[in-house]
């Protein structure tokens, strides 16, 4: 998966000043990775999620032709100091959750790929300083060799 592409356009999500959203937007092998690694939020990981191969379209004789479906994950992790009950950190996260699927909606990581999709999200953690949810995206591609 193509993920450098994918950091670069959520670093390009700014506030109306001009200023980047997220105080850093990186890549991660996984969510441990993204928790260990974050200093100061809001934050954006992006984290390979999967591939799945669909069988040769071409049907054998050594040349191939298959589509291949992949997901990511942009892991947002997002404040949650200014109130016990995590009310203020959903207000910040669903502003950031929109900007995020605004901005990879349509987006091409690279040559051959499909737009990318949004295909869901979930909580990954809540706790006293920060909430962690994953977003998840889809795109694909095509093997080829022939």
């Amino acid at each position: 998966m193509l993920l450098a592409p994918v950091v670069d356009t959520l670093k390009l999500i700014v506030t109306p000043g001009g200023a980047q959203e997220f105080r850093k937007v990186a890549t991660a092998a996984n969510f441990a990775a993204a928790r260990d690694d974050l200093k100061t939020p809001p934050a954006a990981y992006v984290i390979p999620a999967r591939d799945t191969a669909g069988a040769n379209k071409l049907g054998g004789g050594g040349a191939i032709i298959q589509p291949v479906a992949e997901q990511f994950g942009v892991v947002l992790a997002v404040s949650n100091l200014r109130d016990a009950s995590g009310v203020a950190a959903q207000v910040e996260f669903e502003r950031l959750r929109r900007l995020v699927i605004d901005q990879m909606l349509g987006f091409v990581p690279g040559d051959g790929y499909e737009p990318c999709e949004y295909g869901g999200g979930a909580l990954l953690a809540l706790d006293a300083s920060v909430l962690w949810w994953q977003l998840v995206f889809r795109t694909g591609y095509t093997e080829r060799n022939y």
